[in-house]
């Protein structure tokens, strides 16, 4: 009879219960950071998404109202009777906040009075701050042809011809947006040293034609969970933003 011999090291082979815990642990934390890593980079790229948006809603605002304070004249941070202001239809205590005026000479109707575009912020909340979510950009003035862009629509162009009620007319310029800290440099602000707080180019520019301002924009949220809730610039940002008319 032969005798079979097994060595040692001929063991069954499989898992123990400890090794099969310890590795789906591991499993489990390497997953998890995985899955952190992946969702901390998502969360990113929309806040990069979202903040790059908000710099171009603000590029696009700013060259708005750079482009009508080009073509007008007569700038003025008190209101003219002609403009009507908008009604707020959030309902907030502080209201509308008119911002500044300015003449359309080249669509003045012959035989007619001038035409005045006025700019207002309008609040959401009875309690808006200083934040832009809580805040639209409101225009109240002749209106931009659809077609050519022209102020105080050319039907010849291709333009729709809206109703005269609307031309002049309120027109919101841009939801979520906030505008302050606005200046004329008018001659009694430049005094012996020029105007404070403006560019060394027009420091001693003090005919009333350039218009500074600072202004914020947001995403529309003000939930401090979103992660699209965004605002820009920062709010310690004291760039100022110029708007200069080219004629008297």
């Amino acid at each position: 009879m032969r005798m079979q011999v097994h060595s040692s090291k001929l063991v069954a082979q499989g898992f123990s219960l400890v090794e099969m815990i310890l590795v789906a642990a591991i499993s489990a934390f390497v997953i998890m950071a995985a899955a952190s890593i992946a969702i901390s980079e998502t969360k990113a790229s929309i806040k990069t998404y979202a903040i790059q948006g908000l710099r171009d809603k603000f590029a696009r605002v700013t060259y708005f109202i750079e482009g009508e304070v080009s073509e007008g004249d007569r700038l003025s941070l008190s209101p003219v009777p002609s403009c009507s202001a908008p009604a707020n239809p959030y309902g907030g205590s502080l209201g509308v906040v008119f911002l500044f005026s300015l003449r359309h000479r080249m669509t003045k109707p012959q035989g007619l009075a001038d035409v005045y575009t006025c700019y207002y912020n309008v609040a959401h909340s009875s309690v808006p701050g200083a934040n832009p979510n809580n805040w639209s950009l409101y225009r109240y003035g002749p209106a931009i042809g659809d077609s050519s862009g022209v102020i105080g629509i050319v039907a010849a162009a291709g333009d729709s011809t809206p109703p005269a009620s609307l031309n002049p007319g309120n027109y919101v310029v841009s939801p979520y947006t906030y505008v302050y800290d606005i200046t004329l440099n008018r001659q009694s602000a430049c005094g012996t040293s020029g105007q404070d707080n403006v560019e060394d180019a027009i420091k001693y520019s003090c005919d009333g034609r350039t218009l500074s301002y600072r202004m914020r924009v947001g995403s529309g949220t003000s939930s401090r969970d979103s992660i699209w809730n965004a605002t820009y610039p920062a709010a310690t940002t004291t760039t100022k933003v110029y708007a200069r008319a080219r004629i008297l």
